[in-house]
């Protein structure tokens, strides 16, 4: 499955775009200025980061945790971001994406900020087509945008 990006994700992910390895401690560097007044907090949190990743590998991991996220599902954000930085060395240890997803109030906060912004945005998250083919789903989008005479 295919996710969508932050608006802030996607601005800084995309200064990462061929396979030079990004430098993960000048990477979690830069998470703390997008978390406005929790700057020192997110600083601290991400302190101890370093190594270095494939673009490719690092939207991997991003990809793999979301569906154990314990706040945001659909949308990839920065709080996605700081919560893989700073948990990182426990997930090689264990080799498993659901550390990633347990919940952080500091990184959460910033997921739900980024996904309303990305909605409000006008942005949509893909969707099956063949669902829309359906008479019946057809009829059930024509009742709720209030169509005359839909059942």
């Amino acid at each position: 499955m295919s996710y969508q990006f932050s608006r802030n994700l996607g601005e800084l992910l995309d200064k990462f775009q061929d396979d030079t390895p990004i430098d993960l401690s000048a990477l979690a560097k830069q998470l703390p200025n997008l978390f406005g007044e929790n700057r020192e907090a997110v600083t601290s949190l991400l302190s101890c980061v370093k190594g270095t990743m494939l673009p490719g590998t690092l939207h991997r991991h991003l990809s793999d945790s979301i569906v154990c996220d314990s706040v945001v599902r659909d949308v990839l954000t920065t709080g996605h971001l700081a919560k893989l930085l700073s948990r990182f060395d426990v997930l090689i240890e264990l080799s498993n994406p659901v550390i990633i997803g347990l919940p952080n109030s500091l990184f959460d906060d910033q997921s739900q900020f980024e996904r309303a912004e990305f909605f409000a945005a006008g942005n949509i998250l893909p969707i099956d087509a063949e669902i829309l083919d359906n008479s019946q789903v057809k009829q059930m989008l024509r009742r709720e945008a209030g169509e005359p005479g839909a059942p």
